[in-house]
């Protein structure tokens, strides 16, 4: 079975969204599959590349362990991907529809 244009934007959205959740906590350390998602993303995507970049490095920047990195990085990591979605034209699914989605998976 293939998987549709459609199906394989929304895993590698799922796939941010879980790269983000996991930056929360410490910074990502620099990973191919993550610069292949976002790369993939903004291939298929019809915008301009900051959000992409921005979100890569908000992800791996690194943490000063003064807690004011970690509420920066989050901060911009969910500016970037909100930007990821609207270039997408998708709406970003909150905390309970994500939940869902990952239960499907």
């Amino acid at each position: 079975m293939r998987f549709s244009s459609e199906q394989l934007k929304r895993k590698a959205l799922a796939a941010l969204e879980e790269a983000a959740r996991d930056a929360e906590r410490t910074p990502l350390r620099p990973a191919h599959m993550l610069r292949f998602v976002l790369a993939f993303l903004y291939a298929t995507g019809g915008g301009e590349r900051w959000p992409y970049d921005g979100f890569w490095q908000a992800v791996t920047r690194a943490d000063d362990g003064s807690g004011a990195a970690a509420i920066g990085r989050a901060q911009s990591t969910n500016a970037c991907l909100n930007a990821i979605y609207r270039d997408h034209r998708l709406h970003r699914p909150d905390t309970r529809e994500m939940r869902t989605v990952r239960h499907r998976s």
